[in-house]
């Protein structure tokens, strides 16, 4: 490999001046402008009205979507192993979490949603029965919760 040094020297001429003052110019002006649109933003949120206090107890809807995801995990686990969120690499991980994830997903479209999270107040019980009856045979075979 043959190495070649070039130093280059340039000249600028009243021209350059010119188009650098500029350039500074614009840079001066456009940090000018962001420090007055932060002002600006930070008195808004200073005289913003207080958010109202979300109250203490979770609502309905989301104590049911964590009783359906409390089932989903308990599912994975049970098939996939206790350590599956961790271990990703194991062989019951990658043999069933997308399998699962696909029946999970055909459970919720019988009961009349496209995702578990979204699933009818009404139906969230018959979507826990499902996943509960889900379970693998002596061979390793995925069963579904009979429909």
């Amino acid at each position: 490999m043959i190495e070649i040094n070039v130093n280059v020297t340039l000249h600028p001429g009243e021209g350059w001046k010119n188009v650098l003052s500029v350039f500074g110019q614009k840079m001066e002006e456009r940090t000018a402008e962001k420090a007055v649109a932060q002002k600006v933003a930070k008195a808004t949120v200073k005289d913003a009205p207080a958010k109202p206090e979300k109250p203490k107890e979770a609502p309905k809807a989301e104590q049911e979507i964590t009783e359906v995801r409390r089932a989903m995990n308990e599912c994975r686990a049970r098939i996939e192993g206790a350590d599956w969120t961790e271990n990703t690499e194991s062989e019951s991980y990658v043999k069933y979490h997308k399998p699962l994830t696909r029946l999970f997903k055909s459970y919720a479209r019988t009961l009349g949603s496209d995702v578990p999270s979204q699933l009818p107040e009404d139906k969230i019980q018959e979507f826990v029965e499902m996943v509960g009856g889900t379970y693998v045979d002596k061979d390793g075979v995925l069963i579904e919760y009979p429909m």
